[in-house]
């Protein structure tokens, strides 16, 4: 044989083995990827997991605070049923800033739900809303102190089905209603 095809078949062989260990690597590599990948996806749902939990403690939080204190519970049965119900300023700022809460974790489900942690069943968000509309109290608060909240927000879906419900049960569009403003510790 002459020398330059043994050193082509040489070099033929070389390559090969190059190209097998290449491929090895390769597999190796997407082996290693496929599972950091798979790590990386459970992590993602255990966060999920955890924040959907921290997410409804924080709700259970709120009905405790309500349904363990006599006080309380006086002041969101009265305020609910109507505003002027409440005694004094007192009650009407603890009754507004505890239906604000309970808004304020319905506003996150639906930011959490444009963010893609959550998932919430229409009719749920519609029964939900329509149980923080159905009394005469909540329905002053939800007119004169949280409608502008909600108008101010990101998430003017909440708004609207809140608006359309209100509608609903009294009656009255409020979707242009501008109420005074009035600060913190007025009513």
């Amino acid at each position: 044989m002459d020398l330059i095809v043994i050193a082509q078949i040489i070099t033929g062989l070389a390559t090969l083995i190059v190209a097998l260990v290449l491929v090895f690597q390769l597999r190796k590599q997407n082996e290693q990827i496929n599972i950091q990948n798979k790590q990386l996806e459970l992590q993602h749902k255990d966060t999920e997991r955890d924040f959907i939990t921290q997410f409804d403690t924080r709700f259970e939080d709120i009905q405790k605070n309500i349904y363990s204190n006599d006080d309380m519970a006086s002041i969101w049965v009265r305020g609910s049923l109507s505003w002027e119900n409440l005694k004094n300023d007192t009650e009407r700022y603890r009754y507004r800033n505890i239906y604000r809460q309970i808004m304020r974790w319905g506003l996150s489900q639906y930011k959490f739900e444009k963010m893609g942690i959550m998932t919430i069943n229409e009719s749920l968000k519609k029964r939900q809303m329509r149980n923080m509309l159905a009394e005469k109290g909540m329905a002053h608060v939800y007119k004169n102190y949280y409608k502008p909240i909600l108008e101010v927000s990101d998430v003017p879906e909440m708004l609207n089905l809140c608006n359309e419900l209100y509608k609903e049960i009294w009656k009255e569009d409020i979707s242009n209603f501008k109420p005074e403003y009035k600060s913190t510790f007025r009513f």
